[in-house]
């Protein structure tokens, strides 16, 4: 006896998927802070006779805040991963809203069930699913 098997076919991808993994966005965002720290704020321009054990120059911010410590480049690594997070999250909410109106979508709906037609309400549901998912 042969049986028949539906063949499932993979959802497509519509718009921004976001991010998958977001530790990784953690790491390099360490990465960045840390070059930044050792490479722009330990500068020798920054301090006087450029070791940067030594003073730091008369007004000079960027050597200021490299004689903060290893706690700068975490304050930065923070900094860092949330701004990332949070243009990846615009972007992800900027695409889920969809290009439909809510409200005509929910009318569709109600007016298949009340008029009994699943079929056309299914329909409806997996053009939905299509665009947001």
């Amino acid at each position: 006896m042969g049986t028949t098997q539906k063949k499932v076919e993979p959802k497509k991808s519509q718009g921004f998927q976001g991010v998958r993994g977001a530790i990784w966005i953690i790491v390099a965002c360490f990465i960045i802070a840390v070059c930044v720290f050792k490479f722009v704020f330990g500068n020798p321009d920054n301090f006087v006779g450029g070791d940067p054990e030594a003073a730091v120059k008369n007004g000079n911010l960027l050597g200021t805040i490299y004689k903060g410590g290893v706690v700068v480049p975490v304050i930065q690594t923070l900094l860092l991963t949330v701004i990332a997070i949070s243009i990846e999250r615009f972007l992800a909410l900027r695409t889920a809203f969809g290009k439909s109106s809510l409200t005509k979508f929910v009318a569709n709906i109600k007016k298949c069930l009340k008029d009994g037609n699943m079929d056309e309400g299914s329909e409806t549901l997996r053009q939905a699913e299509r665009f947001c998912c």
